[in-house]
């Protein structure tokens, strides 16, 4: 009966053993799996590393050719636009060079590009002024637009028709576009209501030898009795 026992005890150590053998390659197995896998981790990591970095320069170089495909534009496009300006106003080359680099000037000195204060010369030169008178005229112009919330177009407009109405120089830009400023910030109206009014009672007021200062203020007072545009 001893025997017996010791034979089956003996078995079961035997099967014990083994399978701890098989537990203990079974652990190394995991652990070797696990560091192939940390390994695998560690070159993928890399590899999105090396990746995300050729993005961002692939990146830099696209907004840099961005940058000079609107660089290259915005030069165009002023060149175009004086080009246009030449053929309104018949000016000489000398002129153009003159009229290139006022708005050249404007463009690195005021909040509007240089094209931008081009495309004022041009609606002014369409409005009948000439190349000198464009140049002379488009400073007060566009700060007339930044005081009234005006596009160049308005300005322009409003300039010229004023100094035209008024039989004023177009020197006298300055004086324009002060009156403008000064009446529409103390009365009850916009620099658009006033250059309404004065579509319609400026040449009146100027055929009689009353100032665009006295026509403006007077605008101004009917302004704030609720009078303002085309009823003025």
């Amino acid at each position: 009966m001893a025997s017996l026992t010791t034979l089956v005890l003996a078995i079961d150590a035997r099967q014990a053993a083994v399978g701890g053998n098989q537990f203990v390659a079974a652990t190394n197995n995991i652990k070797i799996g696990a560091a192939r896998a940390t390994a695998a981790n560690k070159t993928l990591g890399g590899s999105f590393g090396t990746l995300a970095k050729q993005m961002g320069k692939a990146f830099l170089v696209f907004k840099a050719l961005q940058g000079i495909k609107g660089t290259t534009r915005t030069i165009a496009d002023f060149e175009e636009t004086m080009k246009t300006v030449e053929l309104v106003t018949r000016s000489a080359t000398a002129q153009m060079e003159q009229m290139t680099e006022v708005a050249r000037v404007l463009g690195a000195t005021t909040r509007y590009t240089a094209n931008e204060a081009a495309e004022g010369m041009l609606h002014l030169a369409r409005a009948g002024f000439s190349a000198e008178e464009s140049m002379r005229a488009i400073k007060d112009s566009l700060d007339l637009a930044t005081a009234g919330g005006l596009t160049l177009a308005e300005s322009t407009q409003y300039m010229a028709n004023s100094i035209r109405q008024f039989a004023l120089d177009a020197s006298d830009a300055g004086r324009v576009a002060n009156v403008f400023t000064v009446i529409s910030n103390n009365a009850n109206m916009t620099v658009r209501d006033m250059a309404e009014s004065m579509k319609y009672a400026g040449t009146v007021a100027a055929s009689t030898g009353v100032s665009i200062e006295e026509t403006a203020a007077a605008m101004g007072v009917l302004a704030d009795r609720g009078i303002r545009g085309t009823r003025a």
